[in-house]
């Protein structure tokens, strides 16, 4: 059985841009993909919050990671 951590971020660098994620209604951000992983590390928000880059279109976070 795989850790489901297993390859989240991986092969993600800093040049990816700036990121928003939306928590209830409100969208937050932009943050850099490095944060939006520490937050999902801590708890503060799961692998179905949605994420996009800027000017993109939201998708869950680990259909991106």
């Amino acid at each position: 059985m795989s850790d489901i951590w297993s390859g989240i971020g991986v092969g993600i660098s800093a040049s990816e841009g700036e990121w928003l994620y939306r928590v209830g209604s409100e969208v937050r951000g932009p943050v850099p993909f490095r944060t939006l992983l520490d937050k999902l590390m801590r708890g503060d928000v799961d692998i179905a919050t949605v994420v996009a880059r800027e000017g993109g279109d939201f998708h869950p976070i680990v259909r991106v990671a």
